[in-house]
C-alpha cells in the first residue's frame, strides 16, 4: 500500500469531499492510502491520462519566436 502526506490549507477551491466542509479555513495534514500498482499499470494510466488531453492542447505556429525582452520580462515578474 501506497501512502502520502498532503498538508495545505483547506478553502473554497479544495472542497470537493464533504467531510472536509468542517476543516473549512483551517491548515490540516490529510494522509492518501492507496493500493500499489504494477509500474505497467501507473504507465498505462498515464499513458491514457496523457491521450485524453492530446488533442486539448494547442501551440501558436510562432510558440519559438517570441523576442527575448518578452521573455526576460516575463521571467523577471513583469518589471
Amino acid at each position: 500500500m501506497d501512502a502520502i502526506r498532503i498538508r495545505c490549507h483547506i478553502d473554497s477551491t479544495t472542497i470537493e469531499i464533504p467531510d472536509l466542509v468542517d476543516f473549512l479555513g483551517r491548515d490540516v495534514e490529510v494522509i492518501v492510502l492507496g493500493e500499489r500498482e504494477s509500474r505497467e499499470d501507473v504507465a498505462e494510466r498515464r499513458r491514457q491520462m496523457l491521450g485524453s488531453e492530446r488533442d486539448g492542447i494547442r501551440v501558436s505556429p510562432d510558440f519559438d519566436q517570441t523576442p527575448v525582452d518578452v521573455i526576460e520580462e516575463f521571467e523577471q515578474g513583469g518589471r
